[in-house]
């Protein structure tokens, strides 16, 4: 399908984008919110609540590609729809777990206060109950849907959205930026002073953003506010992990600049969300430890040293020492 937009003016094809990835945006957060008074009765009574947000990803993806293949110019490329190499995959097979601790730690200490102060309130039951029916839907729903939804269509539907059509619209805009800001025509020349370390620095930091970085912060920032929907001590802990989520599947999208390293590694991170919350890799001998399973605090420990052969293996492999 040729885009509308094929014969248009750059900036006009990065506003269709845009146009493209916010209605798709809006979408998805209209029907998890308000879709549910477009179904009958029959039908909400006997869908869970994993089962409904799973047609809420469903339907929003099929309508949001179907847009943005209709708007936005190179679509595959765009959405990330590239063949991911050995090294990316291997990249996000590896991080994976290390990804899903750090997040998880980081915001069980920033959520510690308030749950905290919830035990002292109301003892655990006080701290459970914020999570509302969304929690209790994770670990009562069937496994196989909450695997199903959790571990498979969730992860697709959102870096679709989020590491696709809006990353690449957030990327797209910075260009724009840069061309804005130009140096008068009577500057100095590169080269005639030496420019320092911090200059060197700033410049590369400069350099990270404008080619990925600021796309990154702010999906994943989107993707945690979206997240945000759970009072207390707990919901705190499910918007920083999704920032977390975000951040690390961002940052993989800008290094490998596809879709398929980020969304391995989201697989991966909700699995051991849904694990955790159901208590499978929790075990007397195995138990949690600051909220997280030893037993994937092992199996992180062990990916992250994997990770660090793979990287110095590739790295050696790309540029051989010579001799």
């Amino acid at each position: 399908m040729t885009p509308v937009n094929a014969d248009a003016s750059p900036m006009r094809r990065t506003l269709t984008h845009g146009a493209a990835a916010l209605l798709w945006l809006a979408l998805f957060r209209l029907l998890a919110r308000y879709g549910v008074y477009l179904l009958p009765d029959s039908i909400t009574n006997e869908l869970s609540l994993q089962g409904y947000l799973a047609w809420v990803a469903v339907i929003s993806t099929v309508i949001g590609v179907g847009l943005s293949a209709l708007l936005i110019q190179d679509v595959r490329a765009q959405l990330g729809w590239v063949r991911p190499s050995r090294r990316a995959l291997a990249m996000a097979t590896t991080l994976a777990l290390p990804a899903f601790v750090l997040c998880s730690g980081i915001a069980i200490a920033i959520a510690l206060p308030t749950l905290l102060d919830e035990l002292r309130r109301g003892g655990r039951q006080l701290a459970q109950q914020s999570t509302g029916e969304f929690g209790r839907s994770l670990v009562q729903t069937p496994a196989w849907l909450t695997l199903l939804w959790g571990a498979l269509i969730s992860p697709v539907a959102e870096e679709l959205l989020f590491r696709g059509a809006l990353w690449s619209f957030v990327n797209r805009l910075m260009p724009k930026v840069r061309e804005a800001k130009a140096p008068e025509s009577n500057a100095l020349p590169e080269g005639v002073l030496q420019t320092s370390w911090l200059e060197r620095a700033a410049r590369a930091l400069w350099e990270h953003l404008r080619s990925g970085g600021v796309a990154t912060l702010v999906t994943a920032t989107i993707f945690g506010l979206l997240h945000a929907d759970t009072p207390g001590g707990l919901g705190i802990v499910r918007t920083v992990s999704a920032l977390g989520l975000g951040l690390c599947t961002g940052v993989l999208r800008h290094k490998t600049g596809g879709l398929a390293a980020p969304l391995l590694l989201h697989i991966v991170f909700n699995t051991a969300s849904v694990a955790t919350a159901r208590r499978w890799v929790v075990t007397d001998e195995l138990p949690l430890k600051y909220g997280i399973p030893t037993l994937l605090m092992l199996l992180a420990a062990l990916s992250l040293v994997l990770a660090i052969v793979v990287a110095v293996a590739t790295r050696k492999r790309a540029h051989p020492v010579s001799t």
